[in-house]
């Protein structure tokens, strides 16, 4: 039975991998936190090293797509939380040579990996939003629709909006709505726009074994603002924090 007309049968096992096209998916990220635990934050000096050592956007694209083949082969096989990601990188997957962050490769272990990407990804949607250019531009547009203003005759959104950001940590929301546009909002359908996004994110959150809101932020976070306004939203929050 090993040979068929004569040629040896060879089987090979070929790992399952998450390409990554499908990196973004609430799924993926809950399988990195469930076989790569724990899922620690860089701090703030160690992210600010990273994104400072990536000067041009070229340099940022190339290295969140390291960091994206990374998270596909890690959900689907898992690792060590204490390994440290140069040593993954160079022995599992070698691609040492080729990774755009030297600080990323000195800081993380395998337990940093989605804080990096975080790091990366919202750092580089940051830069195009504030360049004015869209950082969402695969998205389904019915969730790029804008916020309202008092002047428009319906709710005043973003006074509401800016009132609610003068009161929380600017930078942990904004990488908590960046996920969760990135790996639910994208695969939503146009029949999901309308749901209020308080209660679409909070969901999100039970649903994936994550931290709840901050109370201050369940309480005072506009309930008029939609789903279809999670990308306005994002930006806005941006702008906010620049300004």
């Amino acid at each position: 039975d090993r040979f068929i007309h004569g040629k040896p049968l060879i089987q090979l096992e070929i790992p399952q991998v998450v390409y990554r096209k499908d990196v973004y998916s609430a799924m993926t990220f809950a399988n990195i936190r469930k076989k790569v635990k724990p899922q620690v934050k860089l701090s703030d000096r160690e992210q600010k090293d990273i994104n400072n050592e990536l000067r041009t956007p070229q340099d940022l694209r190339d290295c969140l797509d390291d960091v994206e083949i990374i998270i596909g082969f890690l959900s689907s096989g898992g690792g060590d939380a204490n390994i440290e990601l140069r040593k993954y990188v160079k022995r599992a997957l070698k691609m040492e040579d080729r990774f755009k962050s030297k600080k990323a490769l000195e800081y993380c272990h395998l337990g940093h990996i989605l804080s990096l990407w975080e790091t990366l990804s919202v750092q580089m949607s940051r830069n195009l939003t504030l360049a004015k250019q869209e950082p969402f531009d695969s998205l389904n547009k019915i969730f790029l629709q804008p916020l309202q203003t008092k002047d428009e005759g319906g709710e005043d959104q973003i006074g509401e909006l800016n009132r609610f950001l003068r009161g929380i940590d600017l930078s942990p929301f904004l990488n908590l709505l960046y996920e969760f546009i990135e790996t639910s909002v994208r695969h939503l359908d146009s029949q999901n726009k309308d749901w209020p996004l308080l209660d679409t994110l909070e969901a999100h959150l039970d649903q994936n074994g994550l931290d709840s809101l901050h109370p201050d932020i369940a309480k005072t976070f506009p309930v008029s603002i939609t789903v279809s306004q999670a990308v306005a939203t994002w930006k806005a929050v941006v702008f906010y924090q620049q300004n």
